[in-house]
């Protein structure tokens, strides 16, 4: 028997699987597969990562934030990310993450205090978070943004030259901060 409903069900339901598969195509996880600077494609396997990526610093890797402003979706570091000698503004929209042995750091032997992280969603330390460095003569702000209350924990090192948390206006909206943090060193 003939089933009528199944010819106009069928093309709606392609027309659902594309719309979801286009939306989904632009994101990525992007993974770095060398050591390089952040704009140059040989440092990505998949292309520089844009804002809609999921970032992974790959383990044995040094990435060099060498452009600004750099955004990305999220981000976890298992190798190095560092910032070079020149201001630069990085921000993830959600959650950033550094893995045991994994490094953020402003550039240990710079002179440049200006850098900005601005992290929308939590924060987890489990490596080493290092914005003051150079004896604290090279380091930048950590920002928490989002009308959301978020974390910053972990069983990592955790130095900040500086700390700006702007959770919006409400007063609801808080950062809890579980994992010790030294500032200026």
């Amino acid at each position: 028997k003939t089933m009528p409903n199944l010819k106009r069900f069928v093309p709606a339901l392609v027309l659902v699987s594309t719309l979801v598969f286009s939306a989904n195509a632009f994101a990525a996880v992007k993974t770095s597969v060398a050591t390089g600077a952040w704009n140059d494609t040989l440092t990505w396997g998949a292309g520089v990562p844009v804002a809609a990526d999921d970032v992974v610093i790959g383990a044995g890797t040094t990435v060099t934030i060498n452009t600004t402003p750099i955004t990305v979706s999220s981000l976890t570091v298992n190798g190095t990310l560092e910032y070079d000698a020149v201001v630069r503004a990085f921000t993830v929209t959600t959650n950033l993450s550094i893995s045991p042995g994994g490094i953020l750091q402003t550039n240990p032997a710079g002179v440049q205090t200006g850098h900005n992280l601005t992290v929308g969603g939590n924060l987890t330390n489990d490596g080493t978070l290092d914005l003051s460095t150079s004896a604290n003569t090279s380091g930048g702000r950590l920002t928490f943004t989002g009308a959301a209350s978020n974390t910053l924990s972990g069983t990592g090192t955790t130095d900040l030259r500086k700390l700006t948390i702007n959770k919006g206006t409400s007063q609801a909206n808080i950062l809890e901060i579980t994992t010790p943090v030294s500032v200026q060193g």
